[in-house]
């Protein structure tokens, strides 16, 4: 199969472990297939026995892939870690692309593709009382474009008065109370219950592989925004 034929079906791996609700998924153009993980901290073992998993619900070989996308982090520095060391892996061993997706865009993309929601405040629990947010909107093209660029921030002191009217999504709204209670005037609406998954970076990487906005595998790096391991 060609990667730069017109014709040419969208075949992509997808993974996404940033979180303790990881995941794989094999994607064909629309169709996705996504094998959920029960430890995304575990070890890459899994992950690889997943990927096989997700590969033959979509009736794909290895050699079919044109990319392979993951999620780049913020969020668990071991589950980041793994991601980005299987992605780089797999990707020399096929000679492809790689797609690193924002974690925090995955959550954004979730929320917009199956509750409608524009724009997205996301949030995640990055522990020691602190947290992963950005705000994203979608481009003309249905990418997520983050017009608050993902941060660590702190939950007593974070507001969206300048982003009055998104949506706050992601389980970190949750963990911090105080937070959503402190910025219920700015928000349209929640969904708190929406994690980052794999399929999410797979649907954002199938227009971002159409763009040619790839990386080879030894520049698909992880995304920590905090320089010190937490979990």
């Amino acid at each position: 199969m060609s990667a730069t034929a017109n014709n040419a079906r969208f075949c992509c791996l997808a993974l996404e472990t940033a979180t303790q609700r990881g995941s794989v998924a094999a994607c064909i153009d629309d169709a996705v297939f996504t094998v959920h993980l029960d430890d995304s901290s575990g070890s890459s073992r899994r992950i690889y026995q997943a990927i096989q998993e997700a590969l033959n619900r979509a009736s794909l070989q290895r050699g079919d892939l044109q990319c392979i996308a993951f999620g780049n982090g913020p969020g668990s520095f071991t589950g980041v870690r793994v991601a980005t060391s299987v992605a780089q892996a797999l990707a020399y061993a096929l000679d492809v692309p790689v797609i690193p997706v924002s974690t925090l865009a995955a959550v954004a993309v979730e929320a917009g593709r199956s509750r409608g929601m524009e724009p997205v405040a996301v949030c995640l629990d990055a522990r020691m009382g602190e947290v992963y947010t950005g705000v994203y909107r979608f481009a003309a093209d249905g990418t997520a474009e983050a017009i608050l660029t993902d941060r660590l921030a702190d939950p007593a002191t974070f507001s969206l008065e300048d982003y009055s009217g998104a949506f706050a999504a992601g389980p970190g709204w949750e963990a911090y109370p105080d937070l959503l209670a402190a910025n219920a005037g700015y928000i349209a609406g929640q969904a708190t219950d929406i994690w980052p998954g794999a399929a999410a970076v797979a649907v954002e990487a199938r227009e971002l592989f159409r763009q040619g906005r790839t990386v080879v595998a030894h520049d698909a790096l992880p995304n920590y925004i905090r320089n010190n391991v937490t979990y």
